[in-house]
């Protein structure tokens, strides 16, 4: 592993470059640059606090890689870039760096990302260099020259395809950045003086509220230095204040007050909380402030927060990394995030229940909309003074009571969104056992590395491993689908049926776990066996070997284990729904594909809509990562 470009010895920049004022300094007030913005962070508690609330909400988003295809995107999940944003570097989490990255701009405007190449010439690590210490060389044509790196004695040059830039303009200098600290540096200096003083003030001061007045004449240096050594020691500091004072002789005591500037302090400190939040555009609730905070606003500043601070922040790194990073490996990919603001609760609320009211919607379609199940287990409907009350046990009784036979699309669409929060805990589950799965085999291959000409693992003891754990989560998947299908039916549930008795079902999830842990183990073994080759072949020691196994199963338990828990779960559970489907007697079933969602291929979306015989056509999962359901169809 080569070194960080950063600490790496370049040769100096050669004659004929043109040095131009490369980063503009905000030196305001007096005295304060770069570093001393960046020091402001770990000396003033309101900009620390405002500065990493920012960057660890923008750290926790989720990122995802998508190839361009025809005007759409379709996901990947195993490509360099997406692994080179996983593990940035060896020295640091995606997360620090995230966080570190939003805090370079927060405070000065301006972050550095430098690449390190690989040999096939695809950046390998990214590391970020502090604005201190870099500066941008102009160019006469071309904007920008290059960028130097200089601390002390050492100057590192970098070219322009070796920075990725991502800064706050500034209207005063197109060449430096400007960052919220930088625009607010005099109440930051304001702040660190009032708490100084306020500091200096309980720690100093050597009074009882008084001054002592002695009418003798002057007793001399030596009994001054005791009288002020005595003083000192019962009265100065935090911890004597205010004790009692006892004067012996010809001494007047003179009582002195705190002055209004000492009084004002408390009401500077807040104007200056205020000026760090508003500079930050932080509302006070974020902060954990309480004052004329209720539960209706602290909502508002939760979704202020992330659409107007975190989403954009989300938005400017997403574009450098599009514009600067992508094309390093090809013009078809590009970055994206999770959308960090939260829906409108209330105003889903609101809609549904007038839409209700009106008329216009089913109390059904208003559960849906709701994320409830299309009808609870037990309990009572609450309806209006003027109609009846109706059971639960009523409707079931009675299904035609309340049901029509068909969903409309908005219904459909309610009940693949609840189906999909379902089947993701599932998922979850689902890679947790393929993550100590892989985990463990790595274990096993590393123990194998001198005599892996024999086998990298024992396959067999290995499929009946992966079976015996993957069975577990097949089942709970199957019973998700179940319930699922159970829901959606639209007629009672018949009482001597239950999943998982039926011995053909069980069969299936057996041979299922089998089958899927066969196709796990021998795919591993092949790839393992090409890279241990291509290991020795290059003459790599065993701790170099190890390296490979280890980067290996790295990424077969994140993207690899990803992909399989997120397939495999819809797999199972879209089985259990045609079981339960076809235990109840329906004849056909609906494909619904994900519309909505980001992961739609061309392929699901010419299947929505289409009806089959319940024993006929394709089922879900189509494909890798596949997140289609089918639905009864009852004509």
């Amino acid at each position: 592993m080569q070194l960080p470009t950063i600490f790496r010895q370049k040769p100096k920049a050669t004659e004929g470059y043109r040095l131009g004022s490369g980063m503009f300094d905000m030196a305001i007030p007096p005295g304060m640059n770069y570093q001393s913005y960046l020091d402001a962070y770990g000396n003033v508690g309101w900009l620390f606090g405002a500065v990493s609330v920012i960057a660890s909400s923008v750290a926790e988003a989720g990122w995802h890689l998508y190839q361009l295809k025809a005007g759409e995107r379709v996901e990947l999940f195993e490509h360099p870039a997406l692994e080179l944003l996983k593990k940035v570097n060896p020295f640091q989490t995606r997360y620090e760096f995230f966080q570190l990255l939003v805090m370079y701009r927060k405070l000065v405007g301006d972050s550095f990302i430098t690449l390190n190449y690989n040999r096939m010439g695809y950046p390998a690590e990214m590391w970020l260099a502090s604005p201190s210490f870099m500066k941008v060389i102009p160019h006469p044509t071309e904007f920008i020259s290059h960028y130097e790196f200089e601390r002390g004695a050492n100057k590192v040059r970098f070219e322009c395809n070796e920075v990725i830039r991502i800064k706050d303009p500034n209207p005063s200098n197109p060449l430096a950045g400007l960052g919220a600290a930088q625009s607010i540096g005099l109440d930051l200096d304001s702040e660190k003086n009032a708490a100084r003083y306020q500091n200096k003030l309980f720690y100093n001061d050597g009074r009882p509220g008084l001054i002592l007045s002695i009418e003798d004449s002057d007793p001399g240096p030596e009994a001054k230095k005791e009288l002020e050594l005595y003083w000192n020691q019962k009265f100065r500091g935090v911890s004597n204040a205010y004790k009692t004072a006892f004067l012996f002789g010809k001494v007047t005591p003179h009582m002195i007050a705190l002055s209004t500037k000492d009084m004002d302090f408390k009401e500077l400190r807040r104007y200056s909380r205020e000026t760090i939040l508003g500079a930050y555009h932080i509302p006070a609730s974020i902060m954990g402030i309480t004052e004329n905070v209720n539960r209706a606003n602290a909502e508002a500043g939760e979704y202020t927060f992330a659409k107007r601070v975190i989403k954009p922040e989300l938005t400017q790194i997403r574009e450098a990394l599009n514009e600067q990073l992508c094309p390093l490996f090809g013009s078809d990919i590009e970055f994206d995030f999770d959308d960090p603001v939260p829906a409108n609760r209330e105003q889903i609320v609101s809609e549904t229940m007038q839409a209700v009211a009106g008329g216009v919607i089913t109390r059904e379609e208003a559960r849906l909309n709701l994320g409830y199940d299309p009808e609870p287990d037990g309990g009572t409907f609450l309806m209006p003074f003027s109609v009846t009350p109706v059971s639960v046990g009523e409707v079931a009784s009675n299904p035609k009571a309340l049901k029509h036979k068909f969903y409309s699309d908005q219904q459909k669409e309610a009940m693949w969104r609840s189906y999909v929060g379902q089947a993701e805990k599932d998922e979850d589950k689902f890679k947790s056992v393929l993550k100590k799965l892989f985990t463990d085999q790595a274990k096993e291959v590393i123990s194998n590395i001198e005599s892996w000409r024999d086998g990298t693992f024992n396959e067999t003891e290995a499929n009946e491993q992966f079976q015996k754990a993957l069975t577990p989560a097949i089942e709970q998947s199957f019973k998700t689908g179940w319930a699922f299908a159970d829901s959606t039916t639209r007629r009672p549930l018949k009482a001597d049926v239950a999943p998982l008795t039926n011995p053909l079902v069980l069969e299936w999830i057996i041979n299922h776990a089998f089958e899927l842990a066969r196709g796990l183990n021998d795919t591993s073994i092949k790839e393992l066996r090409v890279l241990l080759a291509e290991g020795y072949a290059l003459g790599e020691s065993i701790p170099q070997l190890t390296q490979r196994i280890e980067g290996y199963f790295t990424l077969s338990a994140s993207s690899r284990a990803e992909m399989i828990a997120r397939t495999e779960t819809i797999n199972a559970s879209n089985k259990g729904a045609e079981e339960l489907y076809r235990s109840e007697g329906v004849q056909k079933v609906e494909w619904y594909t994900a519309l909505g969602d980001e992961r739609t291929c061309e392929e699901c979306g010419a299947l929505h809509g289409n009806i089959y015989p319940i024993s006929e056509g394709p089922r879900p999962a189509l494909h890798p990562n596949c997140r289609c359901v089918i639905f009864a169809y009852l004509d």
